[in-house]
């Protein structure tokens, strides 16, 4: 008998298929569903795995996506602006890093790709790490002091802060204080008029300076409330960290490309608070370099319209051919597929995955 060879394999006499080992990836990363789950759903269609059989092959899998995930951290780290946010992640396995499990998982949007970094640290060194010496360009983030550490460490960098974050805390002290109830709604027509007015000006000839005008007026605002002797305590310290972070608050003005707020980077933290809901974090350091590596690929890939499922599957059947690692990692990135390529694995069409769900959207904020 005279069969036909076996398609190239990334695991070497593995059991799985790469479309299959796509699909478990994208429902674990992309729709945070956890692996024992997706397990008795494969055990009442007859298939029967078990964990160990999956996790053996994703720390395979991690070390032959590294190279690609290097190369996007790469990419991103010589952008010159970023969405950066942060938020806590579980890391069970003991470490030298740390005596608890409180890790954290930080992202980092520009233009071009999405890069997520696992972390047992949420101070400055994490972002002195990803952004070198010598990079210029601004950061979209909160008000986090690490931001702040990062833009005098690095004179290249200039800090933009979320007006969202600052909508929050006049919408907070409304409803913490009943003496501040009449106060709070004041300051948010004032930042939602600032949102419309931003809108505006990329098509209306005067909302540039009108604009500009709000602004000072804004903080002038703030300025003259803080006069007052009678503030109750909340208000002073609003109105402090308003004007203290004047400067960080108003780059959008200058810079029309810099949205308000920080809304990238809180989404696309979002689904990876789902999954840490879902299956609590990891419990080793291979497994949340995996986390990164997946959620960073799939992303980013999605920033660019592009079926997160059907373009893992292609990258796998590339790596495949080249045990000893891709020669040109670069053909591999999200904006670079060939057409033909692009059309043969259906990277455009099918479900959720390649809705652009990242990109940066007006906020419901001045709505």
């Amino acid at each position: 008998m005279v069969t036909a060879p076996k398609p190239p394999a990334i695991i070497p006499k593995g059991k799985f298929s790469h479309a299959f080992l796509a699909y478990v990836i994208v429902m674990k990363y992309v729709f945070q569903v956890p692996l024992h789950r997706l397990l008795q759903w494969f055990h009442m269609q007859g298939l029967l795995l078990t964990a160990s059989t999956l996790i053996g092959n994703f720390k395979v899998l991690g070390q032959r996506l590294q190279p690609l995930y290097e190369r996007l951290v790469q990419i991103n780290g010589q952008a010159d602006h970023w969405h950066v946010d942060e938020t806590g992640w579980k890391m069970f396995a003991q470490s030298d890093k740390k005596d608890n499990a409180n890790w954290w998982l930080w992202v980092f949007a520009c233009k071009q790709t999405v890069v997520y970094v696992v972390d047992s640290s949420r101070s400055a060194s994490v972002l002195l790490a990803h952004l070198k010496k010598g990079v210029r360009g601004i950061v979209s983030s909160d008000r986090y002091s690490s931001y702040l550490k990062l833009s005098r460490l690095r004179p290249g960098i200039t800090n933009a802060f979320c007006w969202a974050h600052l909508r929050r805390d006049f919408l907070k002290a409304g409803k913490e204080h009943i003496r501040l109830q009449p106060w709070s709604p004041l300051w948010l027509d004032r930042i939602r008029q600032l949102y419309r007015l931003n809108r505006q000006r990329l098509t209306v000839a005067d909302a540039g300076t009108l604009l500009e005008q709000a602004m000072v007026h804004f903080f002038a605002e703030a300025q003259r409330e803080l006069q007052s002797p009678d503030l109750h305590p909340r208000q002073r310290t609003i109105l402090k960290n308003t004007l203290k972070n004047q400067a960080a608050l108003c780059v959008f003005v200058e810079q029309p490309h810099v949205p308000m707020d920080n809304n990238r980077a809180e989404r696309l933290l979002r689904l990876a608070a789902l999954g840490r809901k879902n299956y609590y974090g990891c419990h080793a350091q291979w497994s949340g370099d995996f986390t990164a590596i997946c959620l960073s690929i799939l992303q980013t890939a999605a920033q660019h319209g592009l079926n997160a499922q059907a373009y893992l599957r292609y990258i796998l059947d590339e790596l495949a051919h080249h045990p000893a690692g891709h020669p040109d990692l670069d053909a591999l990135l999200p904006w670079k597929i060939p057409d033909e390529q692009v059309q043969a694995y259906a990277m455009k069409s099918g479900g959720p995955p390649c809705v652009n769900m990242t990109f940066p959207e007006t906020s419901a904020v001045g709505l």
